[in-house]
């Protein structure tokens, strides 16, 4: 799935049985290039952040969309980075 210029990368994960809540039962997760940037233009727009930026081996914040829904926001491995098309493996 490409997104706007085909810099980010979005995966829906299932949640665990029985931890489905009333906007249902997939994590989307949006990987982005700059996490910090990101955030920023979240924040100043006025987006309900639900956690701040956090590692657990990835860089990672979450927020809430106008139903509740949480996304998180994680910054996007070299392998998927958009500047990574430009240097190819050797």
């Amino acid at each position: 799935l490409r997104v706007g210029d085909g810099s980010a990368a979005v995966i829906l994960w299932a949640l665990e049985a029985g931890t489905a809540t009333s906007t249902g039962n997939h994590l989307p997760w949006v990987f982005v290039d700059d996490l910090d940037g990101h955030l920023a233009r979240a924040e100043a727009a006025g987006a309900t952040i639900v956690s701040p930026i956090v590692q657990h081996g990835f860089r990672s914040y979450t927020a809430a969309d106008c139903e509740g829904r949480h996304w998180v926001f994680a910054q996007a491995p070299p392998h998927l980075r958009e500047d990574a098309a430009e240097d190819p493996p050797a």
